[in-house]
């Protein structure tokens, strides 16, 4: 059981399975050490840790925020190893509930304005949550949509009739909260950032570091073994420390396996140096309040 996995979802967010069962699954997989992250969310911490606990692997409360950005990219940062009662981390949560609620009502808007009879309690207590995957659930449920790439292309992604942009924060602004609680923050799936060169996308994680980012996630299911080279080159000259995961959100992208990125195995050792990472910062800091 070398393997680790530091991007992981369940029903807490978009996945399909429950915080309990992503754990037993990984744990089932081969996997000793274990994230998860949900989206904007730690609804699903204290499930998944008890169940980490009972199966013996190692476990990391994380979560994975949506930043401003413009479109058509996205920029996502892994949040590792926060105090989840920190103060930072409840104005964070909050923040993000407020807008998560909020575009919820303006899709429903959208959709009722374009002809599809749909509340938001239905979405809630019918798809169990109010992520866009629960309002694809409804749409393919009421007939209005195939598929969930369906009820992405023709109502929820970019370029759909009830797209809503969701992404409150910057950067800036959510990296020295999760630091401030105590955590470790890594951009997720860069290469998502859409940027035109790579020196454009190198400039824009330079200036992420420089706003404390501490890892950079060089493994991912979209990186081929060129691309994760190329970011663990770039990792090292901006002294970030990089990160792997799979992205598993369950039956919703059923390729995707705990433990494993772009068909190679996720080593235990991204854990280990971000454990080894939070360890020092704690030292550092126990050393400076004594002082």
């Amino acid at each position: 059981m070398n393997r680790a996995d530091l991007h992981t979802h369940s029903i807490a967010s978009d996945g399909t399975f429950a915080p309990a069962d992503v754990v037993r699954r990984a744990h089932a997989a081969g996997v000793s050490a274990l994230a998860l992250t949900d989206h904007d969310t730690v609804d699903g911490l204290p499930e998944a840790a008890a169940a980490a606990e009972a199966v013996g692997i190692a476990f990391l409360p994380g979560i994975e925020v949506s930043c401003a950005h413009p479109r058509p990219g996205t920029v996502h940062l892994l949040g590792y190893g926060f105090e989840v009662v920190h103060p930072s981390m409840r104005r964070l949560t909050t923040a993000l509930a407020h807008a998560r609620l909020e575009r919820a009502e303006r899709i429903v808007a959208a959709l009722r304005a374009g002809g599809i009879d749909l509340t938001l309690d239905q979405v809630r207590e019918q798809a169990g949550g109010l992520g866009r995957p629960h309002f694809a659930a409804m749409l393919i449920r009421a007939g209005h949509a195939v598929s969930t790439r369906d009820a992405f292309d023709r109502f929820l992604g970019g370029g759909g009739s009830a797209y809503v942009e969701n992404n409150p924060l910057s950067t800036g602004q959510v990296i020295p909260l999760i630091r401030d609680a105590g955590g470790f923050t890594s951009l997720a799936h860069p290469i998502q950032l859409r940027r035109a060169t790579w020196p454009q996308l190198e400039a824009m994680i330079r200036e992420m570091a420089e706003q404390g980012m501490d890892g950079l996630e060089t493994l991912h299911n979209t990186h081929d073994l060129d691309m994760q080279h190329r970011l663990t080159r770039l990792a090292d000259r901006l002294e970030l420390i990089p990160t792997g995961g799979s992205d598993f959100h369950g039956s919703n992208k059923p390729w995707i396996k705990l433990g494993v990125a772009g068909g190679r195995e996720i080593p235990r050792g991204f854990y280990d140096d971000v454990m080894e990472w939070l360890r020092c910062r704690r030292r550092a800091g126990s050393i400076l309040a004594a002082a």
